[in-house]
């Protein structure tokens, strides 16, 4: 399934995963924490039936903040919850009980979104060597 994976260093790169846990955890360097942030879907930054998973223990672990994942959480508010470490937007199945690969459309539109705040994609030739 197709995702994106949205690093702190302002870039991005389309990933074909398994849906496993365990690779998701991989990706995101923790026990993930699935995030559906209300002022997201009221701006339209986040498409309906999409959401983003980050590291559960993020602040603890006193990861690099995430400015786009604190954008889609927070919007323009002046006080903010930091988002910390890369972050893997998916999506979800229609009765939400798993995830699911994002679809084509869903891509090109978070890319146009991606686009918009600066965030540059990379290659997509080989995980391993992706810093």
């Amino acid at each position: 399934m197709n995702v994106i994976v949205v690093k702190t260093n302002d870039t991005y790169k389309i990933v074909n995963i398994n849906n496993d846990y365990k690779e998701l955890q991989n990706i995101v360097g923790g026990l993930i924490e699935p995030v559906h942030p209300t002022i997201a879907y009221q701006t339209e930054m986040l498409l309906p039936g999409t959401l983003f998973i980050v590291d559960e223990e993020g602040l603890l672990k006193e990861k690099a903040l995430n400015k786009f994942g604190t954008l889609l959480y927070n919007g323009n508010a002046l006080n903010y919850y930091p988002i910390v470490g890369d972050l893997i937007l998916i999506a979800e199945t229609i009765d939400m009980d798993d995830f699911r690969g994002l679809t084509d459309e869903e891509i090109d539109q978070f890319k146009a979104r991606l686009k918009t705040f600066g965030i540059k994609e990379v290659s997509t030739d080989g995980k391993e060597d992706w810093q």
